[in-house]
């Protein structure tokens, strides 16, 4: 498979192509909609395959596969933290690394061994016209350049190499965006205040990376 073949299949939208074949809604018709989950399970089934083949992230990673592949990838673990899951008091981390390229990539864990979920934080330069197909999250800072995230599950090292053959990252940031440096179980405590828990969090940073985000030291 090629890139444009996967680029294409990690969005093509189950419920949609199920449309096409009964030209029908799934909302009103049953059988569109376990059609959708057929294609649905298809598409999970080949796409898992695919970036296994590739050595890429998949949409669920065991904890030490993933460090893996993203260190193997140039990142660096810049914070590590301890926290215990309030539903049943198991041992998690939360994790930070960074690349030099300026991208900041955050997530924890689940069940101690599996990544349970984040994002990739990146500041993108892109002349492209179709520059669109190749972010997720993103906010336009103008002169083509973009504040984006990717979710930092499936196809990471994919997403990412499409967004430096389309564009550059930029470094040090020239806006710190909106960002959310917080656990499962932060979000557990009744009242939490996120900004103030991430803000810590980045001052946890190490100065080269408060750098790289564009903050004055």
């Amino acid at each position: 498979m090629n890139n444009a073949d996967l680029h294409s299949l990690l969005h093509l939208d189950p419920l949609l192509e199920a449309e096409k074949l009964t030209g029908k809604s799934y909302k009103e018709d049953d059988d569109t909609q376990w059609a959708g989950f057929g294609i649905m399970r298809a598409k999970s089934k080949a796409v898992e395959q695919e970036l296994s083949e590739r050595g890429d992230t998949t949409f669920r990673n065991q904890l030490d596969r993933y460090q893996e592949i993203i260190t193997g990838y140039g990142f660096e673990k810049v914070l590590e933290l301890d926290f215990n899951a309030a539903h049943d008091n198991k041992p998690e981390k939360f994790f930070v690394y960074w690349h030099p390229y300026g991208l900041l990539l955050h997530f924890d864990t689940y069940q101690t061994y599996e990544v349970n979920g984040g994002n990739v934080q990146y500041c993108w330069s892109s002349t492209a016209e179709d520059a669109w197909r190749y972010t997720s999250s993103s906010s336009p800072l103008g002169d083509g350049l973009i504040l984006g995230s990717h979710d930092c599950r499936e196809a990471t090292i994919f997403n990412l190499e499409n967004l430096r053959t389309h564009g550059e990252f930029i470094c040090p940031w020239p806006k710190l965006p909106f960002m959310w440096l917080l656990h499962h179980g932060d979000i557990k405590v009744e009242g939490y205040d996120h900004k103030s828990i991430t803000d810590e969090r980045i001052a946890m940073l190490p100065e080269h990376v408060r750098r790289g985000l564009g903050l004055q030291i």
